[in-house]
């Protein structure tokens, strides 16, 4: 393959391809005896000249007449490999950016409504903690928990066995490197979070909780939990003991999501450490 037919493959035209190499052998050359040199018509020159000057792979003496001059090969085909790796990579955002618009837009028509199976009624403890077990079960890459005030009034200490089924499951989403974010109410009960990391003897599960765990304290009427970026689940009150769940509505709405997860930041940057 020869030189213009390479110089055309990494994105010339034949006549940019001429030009180039011509000034590369002549050196610097005005239009006219630039034409005749390269074999490039004169009612093309200034046109491809411009072309090679937008694209910055020659550069352009003033005087009369104006002479032009070709860049070193290696800063000239950096420009080149740069120019097209960044429209390239717009290329690529602009395609992402087109399929999750496309998949919102599919997926809320497809959820005009909650399913059945994504009602789950809590009947007790054990209830709730299997529904999380799922929840957690279907996370890739993030879960995050977002607690209300009234629910920071709990005043009974977990079993052990409730303990330690929270500590499991906590410790199979790290291994899976999932990150957890909670924003939970000002009160004693915080303890409990400590207690579960307390029950982790790993000392490698120990530094991912502490990688990947992050807990900040925030008195708020929001009450959410985000599964990644398509899932929200919410938790309707018992409304003979508002301290406790009564239900969890999952809720498979992308768009949905990105809203809490604007609520969910706001909230997370005006919280306390914990």
């Amino acid at each position: 393959m020869s030189d213009l037919d390479l110089l055309q493959k990494i994105g010339l035209s034949k006549y940019q391809a001429l030009i180039y190499a011509c000034l590369l052998r002549k050196g610097p050359l005005d239009a006219r005896i630039l034409s005749g040199e390269s074999h490039v018509p004169m009612g093309k020159i200034y046109e491809t000249l411009s072309q090679l000057l937008i694209n910055e792979i020659i550069i352009e003496h003033s005087g009369r007449p104006k002479k032009y001059e070709a860049i070193i090969p290696e800063i000239a085909f950096q420009r080149i490999y740069m120019k097209y790796y960044i429209e390239h990579e717009k290329q690529r955002e602009d395609l992402k950016n087109t399929i999750t618009q496309l998949e919102q837009g599919l997926e809320r028509k497809n959820q005009t409504s909650p399913n059945l199976q994504d009602l789950q009624i809590m009947y007790s403890n054990e209830d709730i903690l299997n529904y999380f077990i799922r929840i957690h079960n279907e996370a890739k890459k993030e879960v995050i928990y977002v607690t209300q005030i009234r629910y920071g009034s709990f005043n009974s200490e977990p079993d052990e066995r409730t303990l330690y089924s929270l500590m499991n499951n906590l410790v199979s989403l790290l291994k899976r490197g999932i990150f957890v974010k909670i924003i939970y109410p000002n009160s004693p009960y915080l303890n409990f979070f400590s207690q579960i990391a307390s029950c982790i003897q790993d000392e490698d599960t120990r530094q991912l909780y502490h990688d990947l765990v992050e807990i900040r304290v925030c008195n708020t009427e929001h009450n959410f939990i985000l599964v990644d970026k398509t899932t929200c689940i919410f938790e309707p009150e018992d409304q003979r003991d508002l301290a406790r769940p009564y239900a969890m509505i999952r809720i498979r709405d992308p768009v949905l999501n990105s809203q809490l997860r604007g609520v969910f930041q706001e909230l997370w940057e005006n919280a306390s450490l914990s």
